[in-house]
């Protein structure tokens, strides 16, 4: 089976020790997952830009990305039957605002999932490397909060 290349970006935003998620269903397997809300750039639009906008259209959140925390993985997904070479961006992000607009997304999108982090092994053990950016991405963001206490 051939592969589709695939460029999107992803965010990790937390707020009260759970991650920003939505539910997602495949189209084909009807397997239920969450999912870092994201998605494939318009053109010329930046993958920052791309991965707010997409937070906003997936959850009705708006979100503030931080370009300096960002993980890149390579790796393959399969969703809907077909296989995907994926290069996802994945952005440090907090939320602008914690009002949730009404979410007009594709039907596998079953709406917003907070997830706890303690339960992040057992909710996205899906797809190692989106689990291994997780964490990179939660290690650097607090990385940054302790230097800029200790830098005050």
């Amino acid at each position: 089976m051939k592969k589709q290349y695939k460029l999107r970006t992803s965010v990790v935003c937390v707020k009260n020790d759970s991650l920003l998620t939505f539910v997602g269903v495949d189209p084909h397997t009807k397997e239920r997952m969450i999912f870092h809300p994201g998605g494939k750039p318009n053109k010329d639009e930046s993958l920052s830009d791309c991965a707010q906008r997409e937070t906003f259209e997936e959850t009705g959140y708006k979100v503030k990305v931080e370009c300096e925390i960002t993980i890149v993985k390579k790796y393959d997904f399969i969703w809907n039957g077909i296989v995907y070479a994926c290069e996802t961006h994945f952005y440090h992000a907090h939320l602008l605002d914690e009002l949730q607009s009404k979410v007009f997304d594709s039907e596998y999108n079953q709406g917003v999932f907070w997830c706890p982090l303690t339960e992040l092994s057992k909710r996205l053990n899906y797809c190692t490397p989106i689990l291994e950016a997780t964490r990179e991405i939660l290690l650097l963001s607090n990385q940054k909060l302790l230097n800029l206490r200790f830098h005050d």
